[in-house]
């Protein structure tokens, strides 16, 4: 019942000091005395409770007599129990001591209130609000000496029931998401018939209805409330509980020792009829795992297993061989000779005794007792079971021969007999041993070394004996394992003990006792006594050297700590802003700072480990360098002290990059490892992007040599789940067609790429309590510091397998100022490893991998990719795979750019020192940054990436011409005035114009009454093409000719106006003026390309060639006419139902298939849940709809070209209106009526395609709670729905989210415009706009996607072969001359490789270009899946010599994907992974890989999305240093 308690009377009133008929009652029953004495003991206790809860308010507590120590709300110094930085451990201690203070005046008859009065009035209770969990500085197999030191503590605040709990009341607000009451702790202690306790599970029977008598027995049913209802609810919730276990014991002052065994868990409960018959409640708790081991299980052995009499015990010798001379009797089971006195030979001096105490009887007053002075003002020990040291010290002076107090005095406690039974006997493996049968307390003498002290002359020449002891300070210390030595001092003179020679016996002492600079032979008569459980808290201050060498020790829990930093190539800041550390307003971040402070940091200690990732930051950093620093930083990595961790210029984005782009921004970051420091990066460290590719782990992983990759981001549930079956780290097999022989160790974080929980961060600017270990400083917190450490550990042991785990030291832009790190981790390494629970060490993934693998497990099979990614509920990163559509199109368009240009200027030569296409390179390479391409970054950043892409641009433009010039044979002079681009220009001006990047050349325009133009399309593919050119021209008298002089047939149509009113909005934005120029038409033809080749055209006036370009016309209609437009001609065909503009009638002739379609648009209205209580807005990262709207569709244009078989669609989107206040995010479906039964596929960065099943994970069970934005996925290449009879495809021209949200319909987002932050770190909203004259609307998209309905199972083909096309179109080049006359080329058509030859349609050239040591580096793809298509699915050759025609291929050198080590030895460093439910070799045989190349035939085998590189040398003329390789 909830209030207010009655105020008990006071103890001192007779009435209240009867004892009760019920407690007589008791007495009367028990059989035995100690457990009489505990349940009076609780009563008594009991009975205060209401008195000492009221009182408890009060700021002073004191007695008439004045032997209360006082304390004043935790302000004295000495009695602060609720400092900060205390070691918990400590406080404990003090609290207990200041507990039994008060127990000890009250036996003593100095006090008339009870021990826990004085607790509880002086506010002492050490954690008085209940908790959850563990209790700091309180470990597993921690002891109480009775319930009372429990309470006062605030450990299991209960001191009769069985069961503590928290109520709602009070708890409410902290543990809202509970129900109330929730059980803190039991307590154990055989009160009821119905427990069963098997140690690690145990049956626990609720509280209630059981006789107090002490039979047990059950009197009535219990109910369901308080205690019972807390644990009902701990099921409920999964809230672990404290488990304590009560036995009986003679030494304890209550007859009872409770001890601390850990954290349990409800695993279930029930009621059933019990023993008596009468209804119980019964819980079955299990114990956590990683905990440390139970101690019961010791105490057990002590009391379960007594023998009864000395004739059970095995092997025995003597039933006592203290002969009598000890009040108990010690069996032994060997010969054994007992003295209990020291025996001193005549041949050694004894030592003169100085004075002692002048105390009578016994030492009583601290002040006038001259030993109790030696000791502080105090006594060491309190007078309970014969003694105990209060508090651990370095020495303690005891009463000696010339002291007058008596033998029982109680500062002669190590003096005294005998009182523990011991029995020595001889252990398996340790020789002999001494094992106790009793209890011994903390701070309690166990025994004493004595023997026969000899002169060490006269034992050198002893044999045959075991027993001879050195008396040394320092091997006594390192035989204690850490645990406290007491030194004690009898009385004798300093400097008296003399040897033989007469001189005085000294020794170095190594007890860390500072009274004392040196140590004579009168220590030889010291007691040793072993503090069980109680460290040193006192250290000497002095320099101290941290043990940091610690290697992996089988058989213990061993914790690797790898430091690192994750520094972003561009985020909050631009890529140049954070390696200087300029913008600091932002984020203080400075990379140029980490590196620099980390290479004296390694130096300064040779165990000291660091990793480093971002290849952009590293080698601006190495150009900067000494080249004595240079030196060093190579030492560094050849020692393992440094270490390249995944090696690519920047840890690349896994959802929106193709996978050509991550594969050369890799190739980039590794070739300079390999070259500056001869090493090749061996792991994956992609601890930041938001989701994870299957591309990453087979391409990215298994094909540059990784033998593992890790992780930091994961699906809550995901991680959840993989949790709590131990598979966050996994065997990962993500390419179906290339199965085990690809697959890669993989793992993810616990919880992030950050350090554990407890307070690790060491930046200067972090607020994690560093590790304190100077006594004479205020806030020593070793210990606290190390249990943080232990604990973490054991947690994150409980979710791994094997005894190896990682603690990943660092995050974003972290040892900045190295020092501060590593001086931290030193000492946790340190002070972990003396407390010896777990051992850590500092280590790199690298080590960490090889530790996973020798442990020889066998580990849980990963398939598919980890998309999407949620980091809890309603929150979806989806949202980026489309944020900046504008910024992902441009990182497309200069990637499939890049490619083209690096296969022209191999056509050439690479210039030594002209231009070239590393700048391109270099800033498409940082544009595959996972804040870059991604669209995360903020946008003055994501203006930074569009600039260097702009620039890098130029340079390749110029390397382009000077190419495209050779191979024409015309003047390179003349040719660099030519205007060139590609065949999207228009949409790289739309973004140049945006962010104001290009110079400001006008672009002219195609007039044929003036002059003249030459086209040159260059094919990029490797196999010929033929495909449609379109350019914007002015008027409509134009005739287009091949290189031959035959007309080409061409066609002209009229530009949109949404298309014109766009053109002239970004022109004008880029130009700062209106155009003076307008386009009207497109003209359209088609054109024929060879295979790395180019042909050339000429488009001039239709006057003077006679030709022309036929017109076409736009059909417009009034809403509510009802006719249809057809368009298409050939075989495939449109029909467009002009009633509704949505019907869409689609036919192929060919393959007679007729499918209707529908198209909508509408926007999804973005969440703000700014008010919510766990707010989560739509943003950059996260996609959150909060419904949505139909839209009319603005400018889009649906075309069908001669020749081909699929539909283009070219849409424009934006200005998306922010009037309302509402973010938006536009999309487009496109329905038709495949039964899809909720299954569609999308691609893996532009590679494999991988099966989506809507509202449904293979890896784990989903809980739904968005069902539009959880079955988004990334799109790079396309998507598509089949079903038994149709394959609707559909392709896409940059990376964009997407999905099936109902059967048979494909949704795209293509834009999305947000007010709102989501609190990702960004900290700013997605609202892209473009300005003109200071007036700045939303930033207007234009793209494409195209889609094509074919046979099941035959749509294949088309995605693969066409995909290729929309990555790598044609480049156009353009040249012109005023007088109108067509321009001379010498070679107006050209082809790479041998005339009679291309690729097989099912290879792919990716890779084609000149390296800088002269080397070829070629990179060839199988495009296709196993099973994907019944012809093109199997294996492929291409035949090397023929892609080099009128060269001789003097080496070709198979490589890693990365082009960084030869792929043999690559094959044969890479670990082999068991996984589970496999063997050994079983899968791996399935396996098909192209054979090695015959040097001779010079042939290459691809295998189903197969990828080889080789290095191809060429010969040259021994003449010349540098030819050009190839001439038109």
């Amino acid at each position: 019942m909830a209030g207010r308690r009655k105020r008990a009377k006071s103890p001192e009133e007779p009435k209240e000091r009867r004892l009760s008929s019920r407690v007589q009652e008791l007495r009367q029953k028990e059989r035995d005395e100690k457990e009489q004495l505990a349940r009076e003991r609780v009563k008594f206790l009991s009975d205060q409770s209401s008195e000492l809860c009221d009182d408890a308010k009060e700021d002073d507590v004191s007695t008439n007599e004045g032997t209360l120590i006082t304390m004043r709300n935790g302000n004295d110094n000495n009695l602060d129990f609720y400092g900060s930085e205390e070691d918990p451990h400590l406080k404990v201690r003090r609290n207990l001591r200041f507990f039994n203070t008060q127990y000890l005046l009250m036996v003593q008859g100095k006090m008339s209130r009870p021990d826990l009065k004085g607790v509880m009035k002086a506010n002492a209770v050490l954690y008085p609000r209940k908790m959850i969990g563990d209790l700091p500085g309180i470990d597993v197999g921690h002891r109480f000496f009775s319930r009372a030191e429990m309470v006062a503590v605030g450990f299991h605040s209960h001191w009769l029931n069985g069961i503590d709990y928290m109520g709602a009341a009070e708890y409410q607000r902290d543990y809202a998401a509970y129900q109330f009451p929730l059980a803190v702790s039991i307590v154990m202690s055989g009160q009821y018939e119905d427990d069963l306790d098997n140690a690690d599970v145990v049956t626990y029977t609720g509280q209630g209805g059981h006789n107090l008598t002490g039979d047990k027995r059950q009197f009535k049913d219990q109910e369901l409330v308080r205690g019972n209802l807390g644990l009902k609810n701990c099921f409920e919730h999964g809230v672990s509980v404290r488990v304590i276990r009560g036995h009986n014991c003679k030494s304890s002052y209550s007859k009872r020792v409770y001890t601390y065994d850990g954290l349990y868990t409800v695993v279930k409960y029930w009621a059933e009829k019990g023993v008596s018959g009468f209804t119980v409640y019964k819980y079955q708790l299990k114990r956590k795992e990683g905990q440390p081991e139970l101690t019961t299980n010791q105490v057990n052995f002590m009391y379960g297993r007594i023998p009864k009499s000395t004739s059970e015990i095995q092997g025995l010798v003597c039933e006592d061989i203290s002969n009598g001379l000890e009040s108990k009797r010690i069996p032994a089971t060997n010969r054994f000779t007992y003295i209990n006195s020291l025996k001193i030979e005549p041949n050694v001096k004894i030592p003169k005794s100085s004075a002692g105490c002048n105390c009578r009887g016994g030492c009583t007053d601290s002040k006038k007792c001259a030993c109790a002075r030696l000791n502080g003002g105090n006594f060491p020990y309190v007078d309970l079971n014969d003694g105990r040291l209060i508090e651990p010290r370095d020495v303690v002076f005891e009463c000696g021969p010339n002291c007058g107090c008596g033998p029982e005095c109680v500062n002669r406690t190590s003096q005294k007999r005998l009182r523990f039974h011991l029995e020595v006997f001889r252990s398996p493996k340790k020789g002999w041993a001494v094992r106790s049968w009793d209890f011994i307390p903390a701070g309690s003498p166990v025994c004493e070394y004595i023997g026969v002290l000899r002169r060490t002359d006269d034992v050198d020449t002893l044999t045959d004996n075991d027993y001879i002891f050195e008396i040394d300070c320092q091997q006594t210390m390192q035989g204690l394992d850490g645990r406290q030595e007491l030194t004690y001092d009898y009385g004798y003179t300093l400097d008296s003990v003399h040897g033989p020679d007469g001189k005085v016996k000294k020794l170095t002492c190594y007890c860390g006792a500072s009274e004392f600079e040196r140590m004579d032979l009168s220590k030889f008569l010291c007691w040793v006594v072993l503090l069980l459980g109680i460290f040193s808290s006192r250290v000497e201050s002095r320099y101290m050297v941290y043990n940091t060498s610690h290697t992996m020790v089988q058989g213990k829990l061993n914790v690797h700590v790898v430091p690192h930093s994750h520094d972003d190539v561009g985020w909050l800041k631009t890529v140049d802003q954070y390696y200087v550390g300029s913008n600091n307003s932002i984020q203080v971040a400075c990379v140029q700072n980490v590196l620099d402070s980390i290479v004296p940091a390694l130096l300064a200690d040779k165990n000291r480990r660091f990793i480093y990732v971002e290849q952009a930051f590293f080698q601006r950093w190495w150009n900067e360098q000494s080249e004595e620093i240079k030196t060093i930083v190579k030492g560094l990595i050849r020692s393992g002290q440094l270490e390249h961790i995944n090696g690519g210029m920047c840890m690349h984005d896994e959802a929106a990059p193709h996978y050509i782009d991550m594969i050369d921004q890799t190739t980039l970051g590794h070739r300079f490892i390999i070259r500056e420091f001869n090493v090749t990066p061996r792991i994956g460290w992609q601890i930041d992007p938001f989701g994870h590719s299957a591309v990453q782990a087979y391409l990215l992983g298994a094909g540059v040599g990784f033998d593992s990759v890790f992780f930091g981001r994961i699906d809550y549930q995901d991680r959840e789940k993989r949790k709590g079956d131990k598979s966050l780290e996994v065997v990962w097999r993500g390419s179906k067609s290339l199965g085990s022989s690809s697959q890669i160790f993989a793992g993810a974080f616990p919880k992030n790429y950050e350090p554990p929980p407890g307070g690790f961060y060491y930046e200067i600017t972090d607020d994690s309590p560093v590790v304190q270990d100077d006594p004479d400083l205020f806030d020593y917190n070793v210990q606290e510091r190390v249990n943080a450490f232990v604990a973490a550990a054991l947690d994150q042991a409980n979710i791994t397998r094997t005894n190896h785990i990682m603690f990943t030291m660092g995050t974003d832009f972290r040892y900045q100022y190295a020092h501060t790190w590593f001086r931290q981790m030193d000492k946790l390494l340190h002070y972990v490893n003396l407390d010896g629970r777990v051992n850590a060490l500092y280590s790199t993934p690298s080590i960490y991998t090889d530790a996973k693998h020798a442990a020889n497990e066998a580990w849980p099979l990963k398939t598919e990719d980890y998309f999407p990614y949620a980091d809890r509920i309603n929150a979806y990163w989806t949202g980026y795979f489309t944020s900046r559509p504008a910024l992902k199109r441009y990182v497309r368009v200069m990637s499939g750019y890049y490619l083209a240009a690096r296969q022209l200027e191999f056509f050439k030569g690479r210039s030594e020192k002209g231009p070239n296409t590393d700048s391109l390179a270099d800033a498409l390479a940082i544009a595959q940054h996972h804040d870059a391409v991604s669209g995360t970054s903020k946008q003055h950043v994501a203006n930074d990436y569009a600039k260097r892409l702009a620039i890098g641009y130029v340079e390749a433009e110029s390397v382009v011409a000077t190419s495209l010039a050779h191979l024409t044979k015309l003047d390179p002079a003349t040719f660099k005035q030519v205007t060139h681009s590609n065949s999207l220009a228009f949409l790289l001006s739309v973004f140049a114009a945006e962010h104001k990047l290009l110079p400001r050349k006008r672009n002219q325009l195609i007039r044929g009454e003036k002059f003249g133009k030459t086209v040159l399309a260059y094919n990029p593919l490797g196999w010929k093409r033929v495909d449609i050119v379109r350019l914007p021209v002015v008027d409509g008298e134009i005739a287009v000719h091949d290189s031959e002089g035959h007309e080409v047939e061409s066609q002209l149509v009229p530009f949109t106006d949404e298309y014109a009113a766009l053109r002239s909005y970004h022109v004008e934005a880029y130009l700062g003026h209106a155009p003076t120029q307008v386009p009207k038409y497109w003209l359209v033809f088609s054109v024929s390309v060879p295979p790395l080749g180019f042909t050339t055209y000429t488009i001039s006036s239709a006057k003077k060639t006679g030709g022309y370009s036929s017109k076409s016309h736009v059909s417009r209609y009034q809403n509510g006419e009802q006719s249809t437009v057809d368009v298409g001609h050939e075989h495939l065909k449109l029909s467009f139902s002009t009633d509704q503009g949505k019907g869409i009638n689609y036919y192929n002739s060919r393959i007679s298939m007729t499918e209707p379609l529908k198209q909508t648009f509408s926007y999804y209205s973005s969440y703000n849940g700014t008010n919510d209580k766990e707010p989560q807005n739509s943003g950059a990262y996260v996609f959150r709809p909060n419904g949505t709207f139909p839209i009319k569709p603005e400018g889009q244009v649906t075309r069908v070209y001669k020749g081909k078989e699929h539909v283009e669609v070219e849409f424009i989107v934006g200005n998306i209106p922010i009037k309302d206040g509402v973010g938006k995010e536009v999309v487009t479906q496109i329905s038709s009526s495949l039964k899809s039964d909720k299954t569609f596929y999308t691609d893996s960065s532009g590679r494999d395609y991988i099966k989506r099943i809507r509202d449904y994970r293979s890896d784990w069970k989903l809980e739904v709670n968005q069902p539009v934005a959880g079955n988004y996925y990334p799109i790079n290449h396309g998507i598509y729905l089949q079903d038994s009879q149709k394959e609707f495809s559909v392709m896409v021209d940059r990376a964009i989210g997407g999905s099936s949200i109902v059967d048979g319909q494909v949704e795209l987002m293509l834009h999305r415009r947000l007010l709102l932050d989501d609190s990702r770190g960004v900290a700013e909203s997605l609202n892209e706009t473009t300005c003109v004259k200071d007036k700045c609307t939303g930033l207007t998209i234009q793209g494409k996607y195209y889609y094509r309905i074919d046979p099941s199972g035959e749509g294949a083909k088309w995605r693969r072969t066409f995909g290729q096309e929309i990555y790598s179109p044609l480049l156009l080049a353009f040249a012109h001359q005023d007088d109108g006359k067509p321009m001379s080329f010498g070679a107006a058509s050209f082809s790479g490789i041998d005339s009679s030859y291309s690729l097989p349609d099912n290879v792919a050239l990716l890779t084609l270009q000149e390296l800088d040591d002269g080397n070829v580096l070629l990179r060839l793809a199988h495009l296709y899946e196993v099973g994907e298509d019944k012809d093109l699915s199997g294996v492929a050759t291409v035949e090397l010599k023929k892609l080099f025609p009128g060269k001789k291929i003097a080496k070709v050198t198979e490589m890693s994907l990365s082009a960084n080590q030869e792929r043999s030895v690559m094959e044969k460093k890479r670990l082999v992974w068991k996984v589970e439910g496999e063997g050994s070799s079983e899968e791996m045989k399935n396996v098909k890989r192209g054979r090695e190349i015959d040097p001779r035939k010079l042939v290459m085998e691809l295998y189903p999305m197969e990828i080889r590189t080789v290095l191809i040398r060429l010969e040259r003329p021994p003449s010349h240093s540098h030819v050009y390789r190839f001439d038109a």
